[in-house]
């Protein structure tokens, strides 16, 4: 399916390639793993390409990651504990989730933010193990997520602004002011409500869905302007 473009919706997942094909097809509302219609998801509210052959999701009210494989639609738990919510680290077994939304890869590393806990989880592919990256204070309700090109900063969209992260240090510094508005201009004073969605589209530029005041605006990195 290579140049498929993929997309979700509430609870299916599809490709096109100028012809729809579901990889979820939604069924009814719940969790259950099986092929096609058979499998049971609440609400996917983000996903990634993990490799080849499968798409991983975060399944945000039943409180876990899932896969589903592109060749089989066969969808399998990949971390957490299904329908039982919480914020314990460990294994992809053990390990609990309580509304996980966004979800970003780079590397060996997976990057979750847990909506209701105000966490950013941290997964190891190496070591198949979920961490806590971070609790910032200021990590109000955090949602989508992404890195820039080299994988050392992460930014969080949060309620009404973007956090960003250092991955080494796990440093986090506002981006954007925090206070709930509209202003673009110099990035560090720029004004959000509610922004939802946050891609990166080149190497110095942001995207992001500011749905409060209805918008798709830009971030310049280079430039520290939103535009």
């Amino acid at each position: 399916m290579q140049g498929n473009l993929l997309y979700s919706g509430y609870r299916r997942l599809q490709s096109t390639d100028g012809n729809v094909s579901s990889l979820v097809t939604g069924g009814s509302n719940g969790y259950r793993e099986g092929k096609g219609e058979k499998a049971q998801y609440r609400t996917i509210s983000a996903f990634l390409n993990f490799n080849r052959t499968h798409v991983l999701m975060t399944d945000r009210f039943n409180h876990c990651l899932r896969f589903v494989n592109r060749d089989t639609n066969v969808s399998s738990t990949f971390a957490g504990n299904c329908k039982r919510m919480g914020q314990k680290d460990g294994n992809f077994t053990t390990a609990e989730f309580y509304e996980p939304m966004g979800i970003t890869r780079y590397g060996s590393k997976i990057f979750v933010s847990d909506f209701r806990t105000r966490l950013i989880r941290m997964i190891l592919l190496d070591t198949e193990y979920v961490f806590t990256f971070s609790d910032d204070s200021r990590l109000v309700w955090p949602r989508s997520l992404t890195f820039d090109s080299t994988g050392s900063r992460l930014f969080v969209v949060v309620n009404h602004g973007i956090l960003e992260f250092n991955t080494e240090t796990q440093a986090c510094s506002s981006l954007t002011n925090l206070t709930e508005g509209f202003m673009d201009g110099d990035l560090a004073n720029s004004q959000w409500e509610y922004p939802q969605q946050i891609s990166l589209v080149d190497r110095n530029t942001l995207a992001v869905i500011d749905s409060g005041n209805i918008r798709l605006r830009l971030i310049d990195l280079e430039q520290n302007q939103v535009i």
